[in-house]
This record gives C-alpha cells, sequence and structure tokens, in this order.
C-alpha cells in the first residue's frame, strides 16, 4: 500500500458522527516521501492486524489514534515509509511497548480519540523522515473552521477496516 490522501472541509459547526470502519479509501497517491512525518503503525489487538497512521511529533515520540492502541500490548512504528508492502532505502522500523492513551478515551463514542508511542530511540531526521510542522502558539486562537484538511495514510481501493 502506497501513501495516500484525502481531503475534507473542518467544521466545528456541523455535528457529525465518528464512523470507526471509515479509512481512507480511494485516496490520491502522493508524492512518494513527500509526507516524511507518517508513521505506519502495525499492532494485534484481539487476534487481528491492525494498521493504522501516526504522525511524527518529534524525534521520539508519534501521536496517533487511541483505537490503534486499545488493547494492545506492543506496536510495530514504520518511517520513511511510501510503500509500506516494500522495504525502501530510508526506512526504519522500530518495536515500542511504551504508550499512553487519553485518559478519557471512549471507545464506544470515539471521544478523545488520541495517543502517544514513545519510540525506543531518537529517530535521525533524513530526506525521507522529519517531524511534522504543527501550528505555533500564534495559532492558539485559530478555530481552522470550514478549511480544508487532509488526511493521510496507506489506504485501500476497497472498504477494509484500515484506521
Amino acid at each position: 500500500m502506497k501513501t495516500s490522501t484525502s481531503s475534507r472541509h473542518v467544521s466545528k459547526s456541523k455535528t457529525s458522527k465518528v464512523n470507526p470502519n471509515l479509512g481512507i479509501v480511494n485516496g490520491i497517491e502522493v508524492e512518494p516521501h513527500s509526507l516524511p512525518y507518517m508513521a505506519a503503525i502495525r499492532t494485534t489487538i484481539n487476534e487481528k492486524t491492525v494498521l493504522c497512521g501516526g504522525s511524527l511529533i518529534i524525534s521520539s515520540l508519534v501521536l496517533t489514534a487511541a483505537r490503534c492502541l486499545d488493547g494492545a500490548t506492543e506496536v510495530e512504528i514504520t518511517l520513511g515509509a511510501h510503500n509500506i508492502d516494500e522495504s525502501e532505502d530510508g526506512q526504519v522500523t522500530l518495536i515500542s511497548t511504551e504508550f499512553i492513551i487519553h485518559p478519557d478515551y471512549d471507545r464506544d463514542s470515539m471521544v478523545n480519540d488520541i495517543a502517544l508511542i514513545g519510540l525506543p530511540s531518537d529517530v535521525p531526521f533524513n530526506g525521507n523522515i522529519d517531524r511534522v510542522v504543527l501550528p505555533g502558539r500564534g495559532d492558539v486562537a485559530n478555530t481552522y473552521d470550514e478549511e480544508l484538511g487532509m488526511v493521510a495514510g496507506w489506504g485501500k481501493s476497497k472498504r477494509y477496516r484500515v484506521y
């Protein structure tokens, strides 16, 4: 599977239900390694293999969804990948047992569906691996209401349970 994206308008004013079966389906393949912060996260939960995406926020920390870690004991994180089905130059794969799920995460409503994975060592930044650029302190009042947002991950061409 290759990295792909989908764009949607972000709106706080509209009520939407979270559907945990949705993922990136029929997205647009991105330029290889143009999203160097992307992390592929694989784990096994209740005897099912789970594939999720995440974002490298510092050299030792990945941000992801809590549902990707809820019930897991360890995770495999791959950084620097465009096609996660192939070994590519510059890829780094690590195993971690250190993660924090938001204490108020609710698996039924998906409220507070956020978690952090601590990497066992700092990952060196290179052309294929870098941290995501987050909004700065000057953006704290920005709601981003009605702005176009991008979702990225390793989607499939058919509907499968991939977060």
